[in-house]
């Protein structure tokens, strides 16, 4: 979770998670490696819930772009 980073979703990142097999996803399919990428948008406010539960901070950029740089 530390070094993990995800993309936030949209519809153009939509696009994104579909070209890349769910990268955005990353934080989700590391936690998770045997799900789907398809059902990894599921997962993540779970995942979010639960950081922001034990105040463990959740890596996520905006875009493709900005997680990137």
């Amino acid at each position: 979770m530390i070094t993990g980073h995800s993309v936030e979703s949209t519809d153009f990142n939509y696009w994104v998670f579909l070209y890349t097999g769910g990268l955005s996803y990353q934080l989700e399919h590391h936690l998770f490696p045997t799900v789907n990428h398809t059902h990894l948008w599921r997962i993540r406010p779970i995942v979010q819930a639960l950081c922001k539960k034990y105040n463990i901070q959740y890596n996520i950029s905006p875009n493709l772009g900005v997680a990137m740089i």
